[in-house]
């Protein structure tokens, strides 16, 4: 059963990332260990490609044999992280894509709505709508909540959980060095 579902113990099925790197499989998987034994009963498969945009997700992986499978609860998706403000009509054609491939397979969506980038990264003066970290997560946030809302999917609000962090626990490093990708 996917973990959300009312009256569920927790982790248990599989859920297939579609990411933009790797680091979130493998986290899913330690925290399905930590929820409950050896892996908690759940087996992650992840399609990721650094830097991928759902366009590359959709046209270069086997992203959509793998929903069309339909051997797992649920679909993570994630693109690129600033993907979603700086293509949005894109993203939004590829997400209506994954959308739509998920609900034929009968599978539960979620959609991983990314952190944003330190305080202080240059993209921040490039672009205006990623103005800072909260105008970037607040305009990410907004493009998954879109995506999620097609169908009725889950929405994981990440970046916003981020915001809550850095302000609660600024002593906390999330970032590695390159100001963008989490710490172990």
């Amino acid at each position: 059963k996917a973990a959300h579902e009312e009256g569920g113990d927790g982790f248990g099925g599989v859920a297939l990332l579609f990411e933009e790197a790797g680091e979130l499989g493998e986290a899913v998987g330690d925290l399905a260990g930590d929820a409950g034994g050896a892996a908690g009963g759940v087996e992650v498969q992840s399609i990721a490609i650094g830097g991928a945009t759902l366009a590359s997700l959709w046209n270069g992986s086997d992203a959509r044999n793998q929903i069309a499978s339909g051997a797992f609860d649920a679909v993570v998706v994630q693109g690129n992280s600033v993907e979603p403000v700086l293509a949005p009509g894109e993203f939004d054609q590829f997400a209506a894509l994954f959308a739509a491939a998920i609900m034929d397979a009968g599978k539960d969506a979620v959609w991983y709505s990314t952190w944003a980038r330190r305080a202080g990264d240059p993209l921040y003066t490039e672009y205006p709508a990623l103005a800072d970290p909260a105008a970037m997560t607040t305009n990410v946030e907004a493009r998954y909540r879109t995506a999620a809302a097609i169908h009725g999917d889950l929405l994981a609000r990440v970046g916003a959980a981020w915001q809550i962090a850095i302000a609660e626990q600024p002593s906390v490093a999330l970032h590695v060095s390159d100001g963008s990708h989490p710490t172990p």
